[in-house]
């Protein structure tokens, strides 16, 4: 397969990402579960064809700073797999990652991105936690060389300041 039929079928993926996420987002309610985000993302992959993802978690969804932080400096998928428990209120993050993966290729496009939930003006812990991501995501990426592994990347968040506070 050529890079150009791999680069398109890369951004197909990258668009449903996008529109999963911005579907998903635009529905969330307070009371809503990790589980049942989780449940929603997938079956907006399930209706455009997508059954196959690239983790053993197919979607990684995380409310609040605290199970963003447990839950990406972890191998153990029983923490990090969504939660029936962590409950979405005014005001919390929501962290989701997932990548799907093209039925035909195995090709994965994957997608993770991070929202405040109806934030309030007071939420400025939140909001920083946002900020902070950006900035450690930019940081991490002017890092990343050819040579780079996803075990560099993962060694990079652990001892990062951010996510050890």
């Amino acid at each position: 397969m050529e890079n150009q039929e791999k680069a398109k079928i890369i951004a197909r993926l990258q668009q449903l990402d996008a529109h999963a996420f911005t579907a998903v987002t635009g529905s969330l309610q307070t009371g809503m579960s990790e589980v049942d985000i989780a449940n929603n993302l997938r079956e907006i992959f399930t209706q455009n064809g997508i059954n196959d993802y690239w983790y053993d978690v197919p979607f990684n969804v995380l409310i609040g700073v605290k199970r963003f932080q447990v839950g990406l400096t972890t191998s153990d998928y029983q923490i990090k797999s969504p939660s029936p428990n962590a409950i979405l209120e005014e005001g919390e993050t929501v962290y989701v990652d997932f990548a799907p993966m093209d039925p035909r290729t195995g090709i994965w496009g994957d997608w993770s991105s991070t929202c405040v939930f109806r934030p309030k003006t007071t939420d400025f812990n939140q909001v920083q936690f946002l900020e902070d991501m950006r900035r450690l995501h930019r940081q991490g990426i002017s890092k990343i060389t050819a040579a780079t592994t996803g075990a560099d990347v993962a060694q990079y968040y652990l001892v990062s300041h951010f996510l050890n506070t």
